[in-house]
């Protein structure tokens, strides 16, 4: 999102340093050349602008998830979120490809053509005539509308699963202020495999652990119950069960990632140990 952003924002700034280095000699000259011939054709420009669109509120959701104060069910909400923001993208396709389309005209740059298309064959069709684009603009407006409608559905099927949903109710059961009994019911009827260790008690143990407190987050909760001196923790052995489950299934794995990452700056490529 940050590279296309950076071009967008410094189009003719790229194109001017594209055509000088095209003009000397190498290898290097010849890829420049060639990538400027793809970014001075309007409908480059277009779909780079396209894409932006999509990329910023996906990159949101991502930082999002990536807090790891973040709870599956904050998870959940923004995915929501971000998929009703690209239906609103979806509405306002035809303002968008007008409003790119006559910022490349005005950079001067080719007129955006939609590329040639091969008719399919007449069993694919039947006796109707196959769809086809009749201008740049139109071809533009429907990849767009495809595009929003492929990652829309992508998270839907990331993250509106089963296993997501009872992760959701199980996470649901320590960020209540008080729940029922018939909530860990609930809970337990929504959930293929109930896990076992969950049995004894742990509806009253909650009603007590939580009495009097509204949690926001799973860190805040781990937090509020290592802060029990360990003769208190033994009086919710089911809560601590419960909360260890949920430790080890989080809403992302950023954070793992994260110590993967910074591992480098101990162990670089010059070292063997």
């Amino acid at each position: 999102c940050q590279a296309v952003s950076a071009v967008l924002d410094q189009y003719p700034e790229v194109l001017r340093a594209l055509e000088e280095t095209s003009e000397s000699q190498g290898h290097v000259a010849a890829r420049a050349h060639a990538l400027l011939q793809v970014l001075s054709k309007g409908s480059t420009y277009v779909a780079l602008g396209l894409s932006r669109s999509v990329l910023e509120p996906l990159k949101r959701a991502t930082m999002e998830a990536q807090r790891t104060t973040c709870t599956v069910t904050q998870l959940v909400e923004t995915v929501d979120a971000t998929i009703n923001f690209l239906q609103g993208l979806r509405d306002t396709s035809d303002q968008q490809v007008e409003t790119l389309v006559k910022k490349a005209q005005s950079l001067a740059l080719e007129a955006a053509e939609a590329p040639r298309a091969k008719k399919p064959p007449k069993r694919f069709t039947g006796p109707a005539d196959a769809y086809q684009a009749q201008s740049a603009e139109e071809w533009l407006r429907t990849e767009y509308v495809a595009f929003l409608d492929a990652t829309s559905a992508g998270l839907r099927d990331r993250f509106k699963g089963e296993g997501i949903t009872q992760h959701k109710r199980l996470e649901s059961l320590v960020l209540q202020k008080t729940p029922k009994a018939s909530d860990v019911e609930e809970a337990r009827r929504s959930m293929d495999q109930w896990p076992p260790e969950l049995d004894e008690g742990l509806s009253s143990e909650l009603q007590v652990f939580l009495r009097g407190r509204v949690f926001c987050s799973l860190q805040e909760v781990v937090s509020a119950f290592r802060q029990l001196d360990a003769g208190t923790r033994a009086l919710f052995p089911t809560v601590g069960r419960l909360l260890k489950l949920l430790l080890v299934l989080p809403a992302s794995s950023a954070t793992a990632e994260r110590s993967f990452s910074s591992l480098r700056r101990l162990k670089t490529w010059l070292r063997s140990t």
